[in-house]
């Protein structure tokens, strides 16, 4: 396709939607059988999309639950629910101005919040409820020993390398205003839109604390009791 078109390989080939919908459909007609080509790898997007959403659906569908949202529903009904608001939701990527909207929650409502609630799973699950629990836990499960080097990982260095990420993807943040980036030229969002992205990421991120905040005594109280068992054990092994 850069050969073509007269153009070096990066100016043809662009990240985001446009590398799905527009640079592989030109180079699948560039190839022989361009109509079988293209029928499968336009049913893979589809069942791509189909069985990623399956996942988010269920996962929301369990939140409203564990809240008592349609109690008494049936599950067909709750899912009609679910995805009939998620479907009214969806057409604002729809109008004329819909790429504009779907790179700015692309970049914020997953990117960033994602990173931060990985985190927090992590702290959770290596800290708060032990990465000895939890590496006994899997090997009740798979009936295999796991290697020291879990421990260590699961530990220390994906929660030290996720935190790096998260923060410096932060100050990166800070330092660099938002952009929206075409084939062409990058512009800075409005006040308005960089208030949007900060609203996407702490509606997701702000759930963590706000669900901590009234048990906050008793985590405090159980990551610190960890943090001493920790010490005491790694003192004992030494002396």
């Amino acid at each position: 396709m850069a050969h073509t078109k007269g153009v070096s390989v990066s100016d043809v080939v662009d990240g985001g939607p446009g590398l799905a919908f527009v640079a592989y459909p030109e180079a699948v007609l560039e190839i022989s059988g361009s109509v079988f080509w293209s029928i499968l790898f336009f049913s893979m997007l589809l069942t791509l999309g189909l069985d990623s959403q399956f996942g988010s659906v269920e996962a929301m569908l369990t939140v409203l639950e564990d809240f008592g949202f349609g109690n008494g529903w049936r599950m067909s009904t709750r899912t009609l629910v679910v995805c009939g608001f998620s479907f009214v939701c969806g057409l604002i990527f729809t109008v004329n101005g819909g790429i504009y909207y779907f790179q700015l929650f692309d970049e914020f409502a997953a990117a960033l919040p994602l990173l931060f609630i990985t985190f927090m799973e992590l702290v959770a699950v290596s800290w708060i409820y032990g990465v000895d629990n939890f590496i006994a836990d899997v090997e009740a499960m798979t009936n295999r020993t796991l290697s020291r080097w879990w421990w260590y990982a699961w530990k220390w260095v994906t929660p030290f390398c996720v935190g790096f990420i998260f923060i410096w993807s932060v100050i990166d943040l800070c330092i660099s205003p938002p952009q929206y980036t075409t084939s062409s030229e990058a512009l800075s969002y409005p006040p308005a839109a960089q208030f949007l992205a900060a609203a996407l990421v702490l509606a997701s991120t702000l759930c963590i604390p706000g669900a901590l905040a009234p048990r906050s005594p008793a985590c405090l109280r159980t990551c610190m009791h960890a943090m001493a068992q920790y010490l005491y054990t790694r003192y004992r092994d030494h002396h």
